[in-house]
């Protein structure tokens, strides 16, 4: 197989490049910037999902099954971690010798051909990734994207840009991150997740990163949040080696980027960024930064909006505004600002009131009886705590009432003491059957076994069920409660149930 690279893309040179599940987030992406590469592609997939859908608008083959036949004209066969290694497809094209690729490696080449941009972490990665690419276009830099979510401004998942520019989201989920080696990365944070990929250890989780982040180049940068302990430590170890890295955050005080005097306003977010005048990447002077780093599309140079404080060692932008709300969206607004700042790139501090949003991150479908009605893909205890305390501090609201879908046994098993403590402060729970996505396993646990350890929670099989048990609910509140959220999380069928139960109002 060989290559053919230009300046915007490469074009892999084959009859046809064929996706073993191809209606899966990181797949279709991939599969979506060949077919703009004038590539060939086909695929299976069991599923008729959203990206299945819009890969046969583009034209792609999908076949409903997976068989051997489907690969016998592909000159390069695409896997991921979700397909077994005795999937017929695969089984197929390694007898027949041609080439099988994880996704990770034809993202990995899509990234070395291109001034990449990489988003990991355990949390916040699809959202960062939406809010980079959208604010390098708003600068007039037009990258390539390959999210892991639907970003709402195009409805898509992944498009090809027109400059040598790709911004991409880097799954740590199975390690296969690594195959990344990008010109500048951004990590969110680190936590206790998909164990069972790395021999049930979080230090080789912790690892993974620090490897990640030796992968930059010396040119290049990582920006990572010191609020988060796991990646504090991995910062001074990478700045311990003379990595350029830069910090941002809410929390500490020895930041090199830091939000501060947060506002919310039912939905909304405005903040002040203070920029430490001791930072090592970010160090500006007064004059230079206010002439050049900080600016509007208007005629002035918004000399008001920059307060330079010599007494407090920082300067201070005021009031960034931004189209969602949740301490997690200050986090991620704060990674690509810090981005821009190392870039020396001019940054408009608008652009985040152009935020349009990722499907299922916090977002408000509809109401039921009154109530608000929120799909949200938390499926992990730290994303499930950000998103009911976002929703607490940024609507107004007196109660807050969650759908949970458990999301794989093995997390289930091995955080359920933890998903107990995020849920024991909420109104009502109500607790679906676990989601196991591609897992195969024997674990002995169930969605009752959450059920058992809360107190105000219900095991419901059917959305008619659970609308049941939220008329009742509904029926015992005091007419002093004004208005109440009904959340529902999970990375599997929570959103059709969340969009179900507004159908049903």
């Amino acid at each position: 197989m060989t290559f053919c690279v230009d300046k915007r893309f490469f074009t892999i040179f084959s009859s046809s490049v064929h996706f073993v599940g191809i209606g899966g987030a990181g797949m279709s992406g991939i599969a979506k910037v060949l077919v703009e590469s004038n590539v060939t592609v086909t695929g299976s997939d069991i599923g008729n999902g959203k990206f299945v859908q819009q890969l046969k608008a583009l034209g792609v083959r999908v076949f409903s099954q997976h068989d051997a036949s489907n690969v016998e004209h592909a000159s390069c066969v695409v896997f991921s971690s979700a397909i077994s290694k005795d999937n017929p497809e695969i089984v197929y094209a390694r007898k027949m010798d041609i080439p099988v690729l994880h996704r990770s490696e034809i993202l990995s080449l899509i990234a070395r051909l291109n001034f990449c941009f990489a988003v990991s972490g355990s949390h916040g990665k699809t959202i960062t990734t939406t809010i980079l690419a959208q604010a390098l276009e708003y600068s007039g830099i037009s990258p390539t994207v390959i999210n892991g979510g639907v970003m709402m401004s195009g409805n898509t998942n992944a498009y090809i840009g027109k400059d040598n520019v790709c911004v991409v989201e880097g799954d740590e989920s199975d390690g296969s991150f690594l195959k990344l080696k990008p010109d500048i990365a951004i990590i969110t944070n680190i936590d206790k997740d998909h164990l069972s990929n790395y021999d049930g250890s979080f230090y080789n989780i912790q690892k993974a990163f620090f490897q990640f982040m030796s992968n930059i180049p010396k040119y290049g940068f990582v920006v990572a949040c010191g609020d988060d302990m796991c990646t504090r430590s991995l910062i001074n170890m990478s700045l311990e080696n003379n990595n350029m890295v830069i910090s941002y955050g809410i929390k500490s005080s020895d930041l090199d980027v830091k939000a501060i005097n947060i506002r919310y306003n039912d939905g909304s977010t405005t903040f002040d960024v203070a920029i430490s005048q001791g930072s090592k990447y970010v160090n500006f002077s007064p004059e230079e930064f206010a002439r050049s780093y900080v600016k509007s599309h208007s005629q002035s140079r918004n000399m008001h909006n920059l307060e330079v404080t010599s007494d407090s060692g920082c300067y201070v932008i005021k009031d960034i505004s931004f189209n969602a709300f949740g301490d997690f969206n200050v986090l991620n607004c704060l990674a690509v600002l810090s981005v821009f700042l190392g870039l020396r790139i001019p940054f408009d501090k608008n652009v985040f009131q152009k935020y349009a949003g990722v499907a299922r991150r916090c977002n408000i479908v509809g109401n039921y009886q009154g109530s608000l009605v929120i799909d949200d893909y938390a499926h992990h205890p730290t994303e499930i705590a950000a998103v009911l305390r976002a929703i607490k501090s940024g609507l107004d609201v007196d109660r807050v009432i969650v759908v949970i879908e458990p999301h794989r046994k093995t997390r289930l098993k091995a955080l359920l003491n933890d998903f107990v403590d995020v849920l024991s402060g909420v109104s009502a729970v109500y607790v679906t059957s676990v989601f196991d996505a591609w897992e195969e396993v024997d674990e002995d646990i169930t969605s009752m076994h959450l059920v058992d350890k809360l107190d105000n929670c219900k095991y419901v099989q059917s959305v008619a069920q659970l609308k049941k048990e939220l008329d009742m609910n509904f029926a015992e509140i005091p007419h002093s409660v004004s208005r109440s959220s009904i959340v529902f999380m999970g990375a599997g069928n929570s959103s059709s149930w969340a969009h179900s139960l507004v159908d049903l109002s």
